[in-house]
């Protein structure tokens, strides 16, 4: 596997009639599968995932009296996928990510050894019903995601159940409700039900003892209340909700799962004040995102000294009051959002030490006061390559500690811009009240993806370096991604120049 190979799917192969394995995945073989592959008659495994190989599939492999494993996934076949000979030992059957249509065989019933199945990412038509599935007690792993395949509403027999199933993705798949072939799988670890139009979390779904389940994915469908989330699978590490219609109280329950470490509840309308057992339930807890929702309230949380925490969101929403100090305890934060709230504190200083913080937006909210006063060493903030601080009462001159922290020295231009451009920062301090002279050291930052100083109190003159920034870019002007650049920093000079030339006290141009 992987070794470069390129050029048409060899024929000659079919001479190896004692083959028992072939593994070529991850190559660049292109054409049709041969069919005298059915020669191979000894061969129990062939995998030939992620090359780009075209055709139909030929039947010799669905009709293999040996084959236990076939992958030919991330590839270019086409046409239908053929009848399965009854006899068939087919322990794993991966075709994920090609172009296959038509309906699933209905023989896939025979394949009683059949573990594995994943069909997910083609263009699959016709009815499923769970029927089809009833005789395949092995199963353990069932991906029929981003197909259109239709599933009926009810499975209207009792009788229908999958004891090993442990990973089901049914994304995309037309779903309205919780498949009731659940109700018995008690080895569950991974529920995919992302993108689908389900409207409830039954309450028989929540009171499964499901100690095995790590990851439950509902994210984009119709749910409208977690009134009967109320789950103990103390061994869940995944919960996604986002993008649905949630309304009510964040759910205390959640509080329960201590071994969570993605919380996402986004984009849904949710309200209340956040638990404080937000901060501490779970010290392996390492995404907590619930922006664009409508929680109010102080963020009364607190945050243990042991946390984890890689990523907090909470942007888009009508939070108050100051940011819990509590929060330096997480000392693996990356990302820290909680733009557009009601924010009314300082600037947070005493995250300074937060060795691994890359993005700090605290855009529209009451932040106020100076930052440069109260920055006393240069070591602040060292991986901070995004800032955005926009939108609110800050005062003083401009932060150039803070900003020496997101400071790279351009050198040997010509030949490091490539590489440069693919980590460049982004700088926004609009919209405060920031005065006095803008500081030469912004002239050598990293060309930003944005930086915008305007509508403050700034006067003086443009620092040349800064301005140089678009002049060294043109050195080049043959790169479309630096003409954006130029054509980005210049309308933000004319910004800082209109909003700025009214506080000009020594009427110098700007």
């Amino acid at each position: 596997m992987a070794n470069n190979l390129v050029g048409r799917f060899p024929p000659s192969i079919a001479n190896l009639t004692n083959l028992y394995q072939l593994d070529i995945r991850y190559n660049e073989l292109t054409g049709p599968i041969p069919s005298n592959v059915r020669g191979l008659q000894n061969l129990k495994i062939l995998s030939l995932s992620n090359n780009l190989l075209f055709g139909t599939l030929p039947s010799c492999l669905f009709h293999h009296p040996n084959l236990t494993e076939l992958d030919l996934s991330n590839n270019q076949f086409t046409g239908q996928m053929v009848d399965f000979q009854e006899n068939s030992w087919l322990s794993e059957l991966t075709l994920p990510y090609n172009q296959l249509h038509g309906p699933i065989p209905k023989s896939i019933s025979t394949l009683r050894n059949l573990a594995v199945l994943d069909l997910s990412s083609n263009n699959l038509s016709g009815i499923v019903e769970p029927n089809m599935f009833l005789n395949l007690t092995t199963l353990e792993n069932l991906l029929l995601s981003d197909n259109s395949l239709l599933r009926r509403t009810s499975d209207n027999n009792g009788n229908i159940s999958f004891h090993n199933l442990s990973y089901l993705q049914l994304t995309y798949c037309g779903i309205k409700e919780f498949p009731d072939f659940l109700r018995n799988s008690k080895n569950l670890e991974v529920l995919q039900l992302s993108k689908n139009n389900i409207q409830r979390i039954l309450s028989w779904f929540t009171s499964m003892a499901l100690d095995s389940l790590r990851y439950l994915n509902l994210s984009h469908n119709s749910l409208s209340s977690m009134i009967q989330f109320q789950p103990t699978w103390k061994s869940l590490l995944g919960l996604g909700f986002q993008w649905n219609q949630l309304r009510g109280t964040l759910p205390l329950s959640i509080c329960n799962l201590e071994a969570l470490r993605v919380v996402d509840l986004s984009n849904n309308k949710l309200s209340g004040a956040i638990p404080q057992c937000f901060g501490h339930f779970s010290r392996e807890l390492m995404v907590l995102n619930l922006k664009n929702n409508d929680l109010q309230g102080s963020i009364a949380m607190t945050f243990a000294t042991s946390s984890k925490l890689r990523n907090l969101d909470f942007i888009g929403n009508h939070l108050e009051g100051s940011l819990p100090r509590s929060l330096a305890n997480c000392e693996y934060l990356e990302v820290l959002d909680i733009g557009n709230n009601n924010i009314n504190d300082t600037f947070p200083v005493w995250l300074e030490n937060l060795k691994e913080l890359q993005v700090l937006i605290l855009k529209s909210n009451r932040f106020f006061g100076p930052i440069g006063d109260i920055l006393k060493t240069g070591n602040h903030f060292g991986k901070l390559k995004v800032i955005d601080i926009s939108n609110n009462e800050f005062s003083g001159s401009l932060p150039t500690r803070l900003l020496n922290s997101l400071r790279i020295v351009l050198k040997g231009l010509e030949i490091e811009l490539p590489a440069i451009l693919t980590t460049l920062t982004s700088i926004d301090v609009s919209n405060n009240s920031f005065s006095g002279e803008i500081p030469q050291v912004i002239g050598n930052l990293v060309v930003p993806k944005l930086l915008n100083l305007s509508h403050n109190r700034f006067f003086g003159h443009i620092p040349p370096t800064l301005l140089n920034l678009a002049c060294l870019l043109q050195s080049n002007p043959g790169r479309d991604s630096k003409s954006a650049y130029i054509a980005h920093i210049t309308c933000i000079l004319k910004s800082i120049t209109e909003s700025t030339r009214g506080a000009n006290p020594s009427g110098s141009p700007i």
